[in-house]
C-alpha cells in the first residue's frame, strides 16, 4: 500500500513544500517514512483504521483481476470493522485503553469470540439485533480453505454485499457514536507513532482512498466507489 505525499520539512526550512512527489509504502502500522533530496526525513501518520487499509488493498486487487485476494481482504476488513465497532462501544462505555486491551487479547486470534462480542455489544448500544450473513462466511470459507477461485462477477457481488455490510456499520457508529469514534481513532494514531523516534518530525494524514471515516458520505454504493477509486488510482499513476 502507498500514499502520497510532500516534504513538509521543506515548507519550514525554505517557505514552501518540496516539490519532490513521494509514493510512500506503508505496512502494518500505517506509518510511512519520507526522505526528501535536502535530507529531510519525516513521518506521515495515516488516520486510516486497520479496515479502511484492507478494504483499499481489496478494490485495488479487484481492479487488478486477483479475484481470491480481493474476496479475502474485503472479508478480513469487515471482521477488523467488527473491532473498530468493539473499541467504538467500548470507549461509549467508558472502558479505558488497558483493560479494553487485557479483554482483547483474550479473543485477538478467534474471529468468532470476536463476531460475539461485536453481536451482544450492537445490541446494548443500539436497542437492534444484528444480522449475521451466513451466506459471505460460507463463500469466504470456499476461497480460503478451499482455495475456490471466483470469477469477477461472483468476486464483485461478494465484495459489494461486504462494501455495504461495512457501510452500514459505520453509518451507525458515526451517527450514534461520533465523538467515540474520533477518539478511538485519535487514541489508535498516538499508540501507533509511540514507536516513532521522539524527535522525528511528524505529519497525519487521512490516508486511503476508497473509503475513508472522514468521508464515508461521498460513495453511496459499491460501484460508485470503485469507479472513484479507479479514477483516482489512474491520476495518481500518470502525476
Amino acid at each position: 500500500m502507498k500514499v502520497t505525499a510532500l516534504c513538509m520539512e521543506c515548507l519550514k526550512e525554505f517557505g514552501h513544500p518540496g516539490f519532490e512527489i513521494f509514493n510512500l509504502p506503508y505496512y502494518e502500522n500505517r506509518i510511512a517514512i519520507a526522505e526528501c533530496s535536502h535530507g529531510h526525513k519525516s513521518a506521515l501518520v495515516l488516520q486510516s483504521q486497520k479496515f479502511e487499509v484492507l478494504m483499499e488493498s481489496g478494490a485495488s486487487a479487484l481492479l487488478n483481476g486477483f479475484t481470491l485476494e480481493a474476496c479475502a481482504t474485503f472479508y478480513a476488513a469487515l471482521e477488523r470493522t467488527y473491532e473498530f465497532a468493539i473499541r467504538v462501544f467500548m470507549r461509549a462505555k467508558q472502558i479505558d485503553n488497558e483493560s479494553f486491551a487485557g479483554m482483547f487479547k483474550e479473543m485477538a486470534r478467534m474471529s468468532e469470540r470476536q463476531v460475539g462480542a461485536f453481536m451482544a455489544l450492537y445490541l446494548l448500544a443500539t436497542g437492534n439485533v444484528y444480522r449475521m450473513d451466513t451466506e459471505l462466511s460460507k463463500f469466504r470459507n470456499g476461497i480460503i480453505h478451499k482455495g475456490i477461485i471466483p470469477n469477477p462477477e461472483k468476486a464483485g457481488d461478494f465484495c459489494s454485499v461486504v462494501y455495504t455490510k461495512i457501510i452500514d456499520i459505520v453509518n451507525v457508529l458515526k451517527n450514534d457514536f461520533p465523538e467515540h469514534v474520533t477518539e478511538v481513532v485519535v487514541a489508535d494514531m498516538f499508540e501507533r507513532q509511540s514507536s516513532l523516534e521522539i524527535n522525528m518530525p511528524k505529519a497525519t494524514t487521512t490516508g486511503t482512498i476508497f473509503f475513508n471515516l472522514s468521508f464515508s458520505g461521498d460513495k453511496k454504493n459499491f460501484h460508485e466507489a470503485m469507479e472513484s477509486f479507479k479514477d483516482a488510482t489512474q491520476r495518481l499513476q500518470m502525476s
